[in-house]
């Protein structure tokens, strides 16, 4: 490497031909429309020759970057003394390691090998040669390389080349497929999450805050709905349910207006006790050992009447208690309802909090990467 630095080097660059093209008398847009037209087909094969094990190769590429970095013109003694240890590490960890594989490759290995390849060297070779070729090509035509041409494309015999290797079978073909397209998202997942660490600005057009809007919009109403449907439904709502529910009473009971209160006579405080309606519902017990049930439930209200009990449409009576607090099916029914159905406390508070839009801070290059990841 220290030799090839010094050397000039012989292989014309991109900027150097097409400077020759244009001096010969090719047009600007003749190269332009050539060079976007232009396609090339690498086929990706396998090789059973292959006996190099590709934990050595990762070991020399560490031992590249190293060597790269000992060169370094500002590194310090100690960072120097480190890096020492680093290689001492990496050489005694291959001299220790068998160099040769001991097994013939299946043709799953061989796959696996040839995508390694794409994963350790194109994946960031083709990309980085496309923008050399796309800046010459803007310095000489005034365009750039549009960013839906793809001049090198790839294709690939690994798991399906029945000419030579009778162990390639159709189960064989379809492990390899979906080998790779598993790699294939993985490196587009990591593109994504590197874009989405980079892309941090607030700023953007109006098109792209549109859509960052209906994204937000729309995972709002997903999770609403997921928690909707995660949340059980009671006896009364699973017998209620696909049914119409009970009419609320078009009038309130007698003596509804007045504080249901009970006075503390054990010497506690003189004042009355507001008792609120709450949620801490608790079935009451009929005098047969069953709890009230949905059954109860009757469109009718009952009706106080003058001593302070209210009359079932049996006839009989119930007595109000102390609190005031009426011990009819109905009305505990009610209050059940209310108190687990989907419009209770937990939603209402969700209607408290700002939507995810208003909050400030909001990133849409994200939002769009996040949903792309997706």
């Amino acid at each position: 490497v220290r030799k090839g630095r010094s050397v000039t080097h012989l292989s014309k660059s991109c900027d150097d031909i097409f400077s020759q093209l244009i001096q010969g008398g090719v047009t600007p847009n003749d190269l332009y429309d050539t060079v976007c037209k232009q396609e090339v087909e690498i086929v990706l094969t396998a090789h059973p020759t292959q006996i190099n094990r590709r934990t050595l190769q990762y070991k020399h590429i560490r031992i590249a970057h190293l060597l790269e970095y000992n060169d370094r013109p500002d590194l310090g003694h100690e960072d120097r003394e480190m890096l020492i240890e680093d290689l001492v590490r990496e050489i005694t960890s291959i001299w220790q390691t068998d160099e040769l594989r001991r097994h013939k490759p299946t043709p799953v290995d061989e796959a696996r090998a040839g995508l390694n390849i794409v994963e350790q060297s194109l994946w960031k070779a083709v990309p980085h040669y496309l923008r050399r070729v796309s800046t010459a090509l803007k310095k000489h035509t005034g365009k750039p390389l549009p960013l839906t041409c793809t001049p090198i494309k790839f294709g690939s015999w690994m798991g399906g080349d029945r000419d030579g290797n009778p162990n390639v079978t159709a189960k064989v073909t379809r492990d390899v497929s979906l080998l790779s397209r598993w790699m294939a998202i993985d490196l587009y997942i990591r593109e994504i999450d590197s874009l989405r660490f980079e892309l941090s600005m607030n700023r953007c057009n109006d098109r792209l805050s549109r859509l960052a809007q209906e994204i937000l919009e729309k995972e709002t109403l997903s999770e609403n709905l997921r928690e909707s449907r995660s949340q059980p439904l009671s006896r009364s709502q699973l017998k209620l349910h696909g049914q119409q529910a009970p009419s609320l009473p078009t009038q309130l009971p007698d003596r509804a207006g007045l504080p249901a209160c009970t006075d503390y006579t054990d010497g506690g405080s003189q004042y009355p006790k507001l008792e609120l309606p709450g949620t801490d519902y608790m079935p009451l017990a009929r005098e047969d050992g069953r709890e009230n049930s949905s059954k109860d439930l009757s469109p009718n209200v009952p009706k106080l009447s003058a001593n302070g009990s209210s009359a079932n449409s049996n006839g009989s009576s119930t007595a109000v208690t102390s609190r005031g607090s009426f011990s009819s099916g109905q009305l505990l029914a009610q209050r059940k309802l209310f108190a687990e159905s989907t419009i209770g406390r937990s939603s209402f508070h969700k209607l408290l909090e700002p939507s995810s839009a208003l909050r400030p801070g909001i990133a849409p290059y994200r939002i769009v990467l996040g949903d792309i990841k997706e």
